[in-house]
């Protein structure tokens, strides 16, 4: 029996210490500033998007992510018209972040990327979290053949009371469309 637990004792050892320390000699420097998203916390909230004045609305609950993007349209004559597209289809795995929003007038969003905490010190800072990856543009032409155009991205935290009325209440946006 003695054999046995100093055979256990050994392997656990060289669990604990070896293990950890060949997986970090791998030469590839982590930042400091990335942790699993299971570290961060509850990364709901607002969020910058590609326009000013445009915003990505995220909420994690129960492991599931959920929102829309409130983007100008284009084409609109009124420059102040907002669409939104509600998050379709997404995935969370550890910090990796994925998401594809519906399509409207023909145009949707898909992002791939990590979220990360930023450099804001608390929830209440601009930038507490960022959202880093790619997004991607499809547009359906007059053809029916969709195009896409990505680029890489920064989507900053707002500030956690952004948008907030002395109630607690979001306050109604006008002229979005759905």
């Amino acid at each position: 029996m003695t054999g046995i637990r100093k055979t256990l004792l050994a392997t656990l050892l060289c669990l604990l210490f070896i293990a950890p320390a060949r997986a970090g000699s791998s030469g590839a420097a982590q930042p400091s500033t990335q942790a699993p998203a299971a570290s961060i916390g509850d990364f709901s909230g607002t969020y910058t998007f590609l326009r000013k004045g445009e915003d990505l609305q995220l909420n994690v609950q129960n492991g599931k992510l959920d929102g829309y993007v409130s983007r100008f349209e284009e084409d609109d004559p009124d420059p102040t018209a907002m669409m939104q597209h509600f998050i379709e289809k997404s995935s969370l795995a550890g910090d990796e972040v994925r998401f594809t929003t519906e399509k409207i007038h023909g145009v949707w969003f898909e992002f791939k990327g990590k979220v990360r905490r930023g450099d804001g010190k608390t929830p209440a800072d601009e930038g507490f979290y960022v959202l880093e990856g790619t997004v991607t543009r499809y547009e359906t032409g007059a053809d029916k053949k969709a195009t896409a155009k990505s680029r890489e991205v920064q989507f900053r935290s707002l500030p956690s009371d952004f948008g907030l009325t002395v109630s607690g209440r979001k306050d109604p946006r006008k002229n979005i469309r759905h």
